[in-house]
């Protein structure tokens, strides 16, 4: 499976590169990317393991863990669409919790 790189991600790379080659020190990327020393540490392990695949988050492409799920949704929209058509968002939310046992945010 090939997957896109961000630019952090490329820059992440080139200084693990530089790393490797002893051109920079561990402290050194650290503050060009912002991060912690520890965080180095681990990124650099990754990189060392499985390269530059290691550096390529391996969240990206997948559903957010705070989504609600898609069932809930379509059933949402169908009620509001069949019985609060014509109401606000904050109203039609508040609707759907008290008649149809349906918590959603606005």
């Amino acid at each position: 499976m090939v997957r896109q790189m961000s630019d952090e991600e490329i820059l992440r790379g080139q200084l693990m590169a530089q790393l490797l080659e002893g051109k920079l020190d561990q402290r050194g990327v650290a503050q060009r990317l912002a991060i912690t020393v520890r965080q180095v540490k681990r990124l650099k392990r990754r990189y060392t393991d499985d390269g530059i695949a290691g550096l390529i988050s391996k969240k990206r492409g997948r559903p957010s863990n705070h989504c609600t799920p898609e069932l809930l949704l379509t059933q949402a929209i169908s009620l509001i669409g069949a019985y609060y058509a014509d109401f606000g968002p904050t109203f039609a939310t508040e609707k759907l919790a008290e008649q149809h046992a349906i918590k959603l945010s606005v």
